[in-house]
C-alpha cells in the first residue's frame, strides 16, 4: 500500500502543478493525511460493532484519507477514519429509523448492476464508507456481499437511486485502477468540478455548450 499511496500523491501534487489556476481558485491542496493510529482504528470498530478487514488497516496506516476534505476521488471525498464514524453513525441512524423500510417493516432493498452485491438492502450495516461527495453519496466497502461477490469490494453508493455498481473487487483494486488512470493522465483539475475525468470534463463543457 505505501507504494501505491506514494504513486497517488506524486499524481496528486503534478495535477496541482499541472492546473496552478483551477488550484489557486479553490484554494486547495491535495495532500493526504498520516497513518492511522491503533486508536483510531478501535473506535472506529467500536462505532461498527464489528472488526475491520485487514486490507482497510494496511490501506490507513500509511493515510488516514485525505486532509483538505475536498475530493481526491475524482470529486468525493477520501474520508478519514473520524469522517468515516461521521458518516457511518449517519447512515446507522437512517437505518435504525427505518427510513430505508416500507410501511410493513421490510426492507427497500436496491437494484444492484452486479451479481456480487446482496439486493436486499437499500444501505447494509455491513458496507463501511470510503468517500462521500457531500451530497449522500459515496463508495463503500461491502462486507456482506452475496455467494458470487467478494468481502470487501467496493460498491458505489447513491442515496436517492436503487442503483449499485461494483467498483472493484478490493480496496487494493479500486486504488490500482485509480493510481493507473491518473498516471496515464486521465483526469485534470478543473475550477469548477475539481478532479475529475477529462471525458466527464469535456462531456459537461460540450453540454453547457449545447
Amino acid at each position: 500500500m505505501k507504494n501505491l499511496i506514494s504513486r497517488m500523491q506524486t499524481q496528486l501534487d503534478a495535477l496541482i502543478e499541472r492546473y496552478p489556476q483551477a488550484a489557486e481558485e479553490l484554494e486547495i491542496n491535495l495532500d493526504l493525511n498520516a497513518g492511522a493510529s491503533e486508536a483510531d482504528f478501535a473506535e472506529l470498530e467500536q462505532t461498527l460493532g464489528y472488526a475491520l478487514p485487514a486490507e482497510f488497516k494496511e490501506l490507513y496506516r500509511v493515510a488516514d484519507g485525505e486532509a483538505d476534505i475536498f475530493g481526491v476521488f475524482a470529486g468525493e471525498e477520501w474520508l478519514s477514519i473520524e469522517r468515516v464514524i461521521d458518516e457511518y453513525k449517519v447512515w446507522q441512524e437512517l437505518y435504525q429509523e427505518g427510513s430505508f423500510q416500507h410501511e410493513d417493516g421490510t426492507d427497500f432493498g436496491c437494484q444492484p448492476e452486479d451479481a456480487g452485491i446482496k439486493p436486499d438492502f437499500w444501505w447494509n450495516p455491513k458496507w463501511i464508507p470510503l468517500s462521500a461527495d457531500g451530497g449522500g453519496n459515496g463508495k463503500m466497502i461491502d462486507l456482506d456481499p452475496s455467494e458470487q461477490g467478494t468481502a470487501g469490494q467496493i460498491i458505489q453508493m447513491w442515496h436517492d437511486d436503487a442503483a449499485r455498481e461494483k467498483e472493484a473487487n478490493s480496496l487494493r483494486e479500486f486504488l490500482e485502477n485509480y493510481v493507473r488512470d491518473l498516471e496515464a493522465g486521465l483526469y485534470v483539475l478543473d475550477a469548477e468540478f475539481g478532479v475529475i475525468l477529462q471525458s466527464e470534463l469535456a462531456e459537461l463543457q460540450q453540454q453547457s455548450f449545447n
